[in-house]
C-alpha cells in the first residue's frame, strides 16, 4: 500500500518538541511524526529503527547512572 500524505498545524510548543526530537535522534520529520502516531496507537513495529536504537540508547543511559 502507497503511503498517504497528509498535512496537520501543531501548537508552537509541540512543534518545538517535535523538533527538538527531530535533532536528538537524529530523524527526518516524517520519521519522527510516524514514531509518535506509531506509538500512540500501540503500533511499535512501525516505529522507525532509529527512533528504537535512540530509545534503548537512553534506557540503557538510565541504567547505567542508577
Amino acid at each position: 500500500m502507497a503511503p498517504v500524505r497528509i498535512s496537520a498545524r501543531l501548537p508552537v510548543d509541540l512543534y518545538q518538541r517535535l523538533e527538538d526530537r527531530i535533532t536528538t535522534n537524529k530523524l527526518s520529520q516524517t520519521e519522527a511524526i510516524i514514531a509518535a502516531i506509531a506509538a500512540y496507537f500501540g503500533a511499535d513495529n512501525m516505529v522507525p529503527l532509529v527512533e528504537r536504537v535512540s530509545q534503548l540508547e537512553q534506557r540503557l543511559a538510565a541504567l547505567e547512572q542508577d
